[in-house]
């Protein structure tokens, strides 16, 4: 997974002797176990721990972002945990579907079969469901929950030297699939897309706003391209997962040489852990992981001109910061 694997890359370049606090942000102790498992085999919840001379602490954070009155809970934990937050990662992200169109792949896969790993149309997305608050799912947990958390934390990112916002966008966040008329994508068809290019908006919508406050806070955007992930498992199953997707994407891996795609999490968080790790990269650009076929990761970086139309930017971050105004109030 990429959280996992952003983990990892950020212990293995700390310097000796630091300590390290990472809040996990996920939605169960189980789910905590499992990535603290995958990080250092064994490691228990809270427990302090020494690798390669670094002092490890990872803490779960145990949250969700669906809903207004979640993301205020998150958000008064770590006020109640921590002094500042030197990076703030936004990789969380849902997709609800009622299956996957065989058709619909078939298709794709014989007229562009490059697109079933980078924008696959034969997803059935179910878009029919409002939070509480009124907001269309794929919205509410995809963009907004994000973004109403990025304005929650802000004092304790103003407290650290330099804080950094690394929001995780995806290939299928393409401006084709988004309406501006539209920003929820209640009457859209890919609403999927559409709020992973709203994601990108924010982003550039956020450096504007620290820029006018004369706030020190960066906001990047980092792309992981694609993996193997929980995410597919929760589209086609666990089963055909393991047994059908994951051949199938080696196969386009090594056989095709597609390097957008990642045998692991770890390859694919090499751009989001580049972001945290160098100093004063440009809020212009996106960041990209890519690999070749024998698993050698590398960054390459993309102008966000190119892939955000500007005059979306303040729509949507009026719209944005509109509903911070209506239901999360201070």
């Amino acid at each position: 997974e990429v959280g996992v694997g952003i983990i990892k890359r950020l212990i293995e370049k700390a310097t000796d002797n630091d300590k390290i606090q990472i809040f996990v942000g996920v939605r169960s102790n189980k789910k905590f176990e499992y990535c603290a498992d995958q990080v250092v085999l064994g490691l228990a919840i809270k427990e302090v721990v020494k690798l390669e001379d670094k002092i490890v602490s990872l803490v779960p954070w145990i949250c969700s972002i669906e809903t207004v009155d979640q993301v205020i809970q998150a958000s008064k934990e770590l006020y109640e945990k921590v002094t500042h937050l030197d990076y703030l990662y936004l990789n969380a992200g849902a997709i609800f579907n009622n299956g996957v169109s065989v058709p619909g792949l078939i298709t794709q896969f014989f007229s562009n079969p490059i697109e079933c790993f980078t924008t696959p149309a034969f997803i059935i997305h179910d878009n029919s469901k409002t939070t509480v608050d009124g907001l269309k799912r794929y919205f509410a947990v995809n963009v907004f929950g994000h973004y109403l958390l990025t304005r929650m934390v802000e004092e304790l990112m103003l407290k650290a030297p330099q804080p950094k916002l690394i929001w995780s966008t995806s290939e299928e966040g393409k401006s084709k699939f988004f309406n501006v008329e539209d920003i929820e994508c209640k009457v859209g068809h890919e609403p999927y897309g559409s709020s992973k290019y709203a994601v990108n908006l924010a982003c550039a919508h956020l450096n504007q706003r620290y820029k006018h406050h004369n706030m020190p806070i960066k906001s990047y955007l980092g792309n992981p391209n694609t993996v193997p992930s929980s995410l597919a498992a929760g589209i086609v199953g666990e089963f055909v997962q393991e047994y059908a997707g994951k051949p199938f994407f080696y196969f386009a891996k090594y056989c095709l040489g597609l390097d957008m795609i990642h045998y692991s999490g770890y390859e694919a968080s090499i751009a989001l852990a580049h972001i945290a790790e160098n100093i004063d990269l440009d809020t212009g650009k996106m960041y990209t992981s890519w690999s070749n076929r024998n698993g050698l990761a590398r960054v390459e970086v993309t102008d966000l001109s190119d892939i955000i139309i500007e005059e979306q930017v303040s729509k949507v971050g009026d719209y944005l910061d509109g509903l911070v105004n209506q239901l999360a109030p201070k």
